[in-house]
């Protein structure tokens, strides 16, 4: 069987074109490397020198194995500097898969910064809706995924990040604008932009009013939190939403946003496929995600359910800017 320090030998010779100075490089004895090179041949059956006046010269056979041999050495050096750069978190590939509520800024955001300090990395952010996120890192199709939706997939590890209270969207003059909060009946007969029929956010809203004898004209429905608040920017109505997509909407001053009372808390999970463990850069990225969320969280004065959340407790929270 051909072994690399054979095929090192036999480059060796050919690179320094003598069996003494590739014994110098190799730090081996001349017959060392006689042998190596003799057994190279035996092994191959091939014949990879000819002497020409006590010289070894490469036969055409010599010249193409080291073509190749080389190729191979190039693949092994490229192979050690990825593992140092995976090593050093320097390099690789991040594939990262979200609902459209993350997916609009804070993602963006988070992986701009991780990326800036590791630029060989390769990053790819899809957004999709939360099924298709579950799908995706059940079938290993992304190293993380970011959903609201609940999965039980074995094929899917799940952590909870945040559980969020939901608040009121409303237009910059509506006439509930300075309220500091907004309860359900504050809302009787408003035009509600809601969700679509099937959607878990929906059901959540719904109950909310049905609870508290609430009713309103449900004019619009929307698919996703932008969408809604897209409407409610332009007059159509007043909604419910996660503070991700308000916090982007209120800090351009197209809606006012307020703590809506009774809770409807909006939970966001983080997904990895179960059945390959996460890479080191998948695992740093998360940590940094981790870490911008307890930020994002402070800035914007979005508040929690009061439930704790996976894997640490997020803390100082401020009603300050939704509620002012």
């Amino acid at each position: 069987m051909v072994t690399m320090r054979q095929l090192e030998a036999f480059c060796a010779v050919i690179d320094h074109q003598t069996v003494t100075e590739a014994a110098r490089v190799m730090r081996l004895s001349q017959p060392a490397v006689s042998k190596l090179v003799a057994t190279l041949e035996q092994d191959t059956r091939l014949s990879l020198f000819r002497r020409d006046r006590r010289r070894l010269v490469p036969t055409e056979e010599g010249l193409i194995l080291h073509r190749q041999a080389q190729a191979i050495f190039d693949r092994l050096h490229d192979i050690e500097r990825l593992s140092e750069e995976l090593r050093n978190l320097a390099g690789g590939r991040l594939n990262i898969v979200t609902m459209m509520a993350l997916g609009r800024t804070f993602l963006p955001d988070a992986m701009s910064a991780f990326l800036r300090e590791r630029p060989a990395v390769v990053a790819s952010l899809h957004v999709r809706s939360s099924r298709t996120v579950v799908d995706q890192i059940a079938g290993q199709q992304a190293d993380l995924g970011f959903t609201m939706l609940p999965s039980e997939d074995p094929a899917v590890v799940a952590r909870v990040l945040c559980r969020l209270k939901g608040v009121c969207v409303l237009p910059p003059d509506h006439r509930l604008a300075a309220q500091p909060v907004i309860r359900a009946d504050d809302l009787e007969g408003e035009r509600f932009i809601s969700f679509s029929l099937d959607s878990s956010m929906r059901r959540s809203i719904d109950e909310v009013f049905e609870r508290e004898g609430v009713r309103r004209q449900l004019t619009i429905d929307a698919y996703v939190s932008a969408a809604a608040c897209s409407f409610v920017a332009n007059g159509m109505g007043v909604s419910i939403v996660e503070p991700f997509t308000a916090w982007d909407f209120v800090r351009l001053g197209q809606v006012v946003a307020r703590p809506f009372e009774p809770d409807v808390v909006f939970e966001f999970r983080m997904l990895r496929p179960a059945g390959r463990p996460p890479s080191l850069l998948a695992e740093a990225f998360a940590t940094q995600v981790e870490r911008l969320l307890v930020e994002h969280i402070a800035l914007t004065g979005a508040e929690t359910s009061g439930e704790g959340a996976d894997p640490r407790p997020l803390s100082d929270w401020s009603r300050r800017r939704f509620g002012t």
